[in-house]
């Protein structure tokens, strides 16, 4: 299993709210759907499945998406050409606008070595540096609106 642990200047719900609207977000546009917030909160999540094609190549993805704890805790899961993955986002909240946000990510056969470790930690410090503008800039111009 590869993680990675990073603190963000924004509160922990604001991260989770922008976190699971981007989720349904991206539910929608593959399944030509209207899900909702409320349909991923559920007990059971959103199951579904899509297509997915890469290097020419065409399969069938199922996944299965859910909030384990509300604010704190979701969980993306994947069955793909007989292998299985599960990513989730462990949030906690330090401060007001502090917020510790673990990544990780469990798939069968991962690497797990110095080098696969390094991308993932900066691929995963990238978006979560992209999450972190996206709602300071979100939280200005609300604030600007309501000025």
């Amino acid at each position: 299993m590869l993680s990675y642990t990073g603190k963000l200047k924004v509160s922990a719900a604001d991260f989770y709210n922008t976190l699971v609207k981007s989720v349904v977000d991206d539910i929608n546009r593959k399944t030509d759907k209207n899900y909702t917030v409320a349909d991923l909160e559920e007990k059971n999540g959103i199951k579904y499945r899509y297509k997915h094609t890469e290097k020419k190549k065409t399969s069938e993805v199922m996944t299965h998406i859910r909030v384990a704890n509300k604010n704190s805790k979701v969980i993306i899961g994947y069955f793909e050409n007989n292998k299985s993955y599960e990513m989730g986002y462990d949030i906690k909240a330090l401060e007001d606008e502090l917020t510790e946000v673990t990544f990780y990510q469990k798939e069968e056969g991962q690497s797990e070595g110095f080098l696969a470790g390094k991308m993932f930690e900066r691929d995963i410090k990238k978006r979560f540096r992209t999450f972190e503008k996206y709602i300071q800039k979100t939280n200005k111009e609300n604030k600007e609106k309501e000025a």
